[in-house]
């Protein structure tokens, strides 16, 4: 059904086309102030120090990265075409919000992170409904929310899911202060292993599961 309520809504032609760019090797500050520089063109996600991904049209993308690229910026156009996670999304938001409403949702039993907020979800089902649909819509600011845990914090982080790419970017954003990130799997390395590797570090941390 989540899928459904898109393909409305890009079915409707609610969500325009465009070209996402990943950017790295330059200083966040920099790529903004040049994003700032070209119409149209938005931050769609702030994944790290050494990773943003742009949205716009598709020669504001080509002008950008031209720009970009003069200062020494690595770019790499990515194959998709819809602006997720900008204002370009909309209408797909808000339909979300709708279909979110007939999702049953409590009050957070542990702390959540939200990367719209850069913050911690809030108490109230409407209102977690409501920056859920927004996420949708607005920039992803990982490198803003990472960063927040570890003020709040929170030093050990683990990735739960296929591949490393979001402990690549803790690494990345955590590099000057005191961590512990670590990925259940791994590409080229045997899952079970891996997961038994975890296991063994999170035991070592004081963190380890309890077995009954």
């Amino acid at each position: 059904k989540h899928f459904a309520v898109y393909e409305r809504v890009l079915a409707e032609g609610q969500i325009p086309v465009g070209a996402l760019q990943a950017v790295g090797a330059l200083p966040t500050d920099t790529v903004e102030a040049e994003v700032a520089a070209v119409p149209e063109v938005v931050v769609a996600m702030d994944n790290c120090a050494n990773q943003m991904v742009l949205y716009g049209p598709t020669e504001r993308i080509a002008e950008v990265q031209a720009r970009l690229t003069t200062l020494g910026g690595i770019c790499l156009p990515l194959p998709f075409d819809r602006g997720y996670h900008t204002p370009a999304f909309a209408a797909a938001a808000e339909a979300f919000l709708g279909y979110y409403k007939d999702v049953k949702v409590g009050k957070p039993k542990i702390p959540m992170y939200s990367c719209a907020s850069a913050g911690r979800f809030p108490d109230t089902p409407a209102a977690v409904r409501k920056l859920a649909a927004a996420q949708w819509a607005s920039k992803v600011r990982f490198r803003e929310t990472v960063l927040k845990m570890h003020d709040d914090g929170i030093r050990l982080f683990v990735e739960v899911g296929p591949s490393s790419k979001l402990t690549a970017f803790v690494n990345d954003i955590l590099i000057d202060r005191d961590y512990t990130a670590l990925s259940t799997n791994v590409r080229r390395k045997n899952g079970v292993e891996q997961l038994l590797s975890v296991l063994g570090q999170l035991h070592v941390a004081g963190r380890g599961p309890v077995l009954e």
